[in-house]
């Protein structure tokens, strides 16, 4: 079995220090400074902005662009209900999209009658952390042997 790299597990030691249990959410979560402390001496704070704002960007161009030709695609086919739509950024991340010529909301601000918007579009945002293979595989099976000895 594959060990996990020592990048991966000073990072994670930094991580841990930041963190703590919520036990009203049962959440663990990582306070605000966790991120900032695992940067690289390579990397700014501002570079990694400046990479998230152009995601960020990127992802709402890609669905502008998209919808409009969705739309343009549904109006050309009546028998299409939907379209869908995935754009790659850099051959890692990716954001998929469906238009949906329509849908029927319950009208939550009025007396609860039926409201139909069309065009309406869906987006998710696809971060590839990996496949299980090398760390990620290492993590998961370390993960499963260390709750094999303590939970059973």
């Amino acid at each position: 079995m594959k060990e996990v790299s020592e990048e991966v597990k000073k990072l994670a030691d930094v991580i841990a220090t930041k963190m703590s249990y919520n036990p009203e959410a049962n959440m663990y979560s990582a306070d605000k400074d966790a991120f900032k402390e695992c940067i690289p001496e390579s990397l700014t704070e501002q570079l990694i902005r400046e990479v998230n704002d152009y995601q960020t960007n990127y992802v709402a161009a890609a669905g502008l662009a998209f919808g409009e030709a969705a739309i343009r695609t549904l109006k050309s086919d009546s028998k299409l209900d939907r379209v869908n739509g995935e754009f790659s950024m850099h051959g890692r991340n990716k954001a998929e999209f469906v238009l949906d010529r329509s849908r029927t909301y319950d009208n939550r601000l009025g007396d609860g009658e039926k409201v139909q918007k069309f065009g309406v579009l869906s987006t998710t945002y696809h971060v590839k952390t990996g496949r299980n293979v090398g760390d990620l595989a290492a993590i998961k099976a370390h993960l499963n042997e260390m709750a094999a000895k303590a939970l059973k």
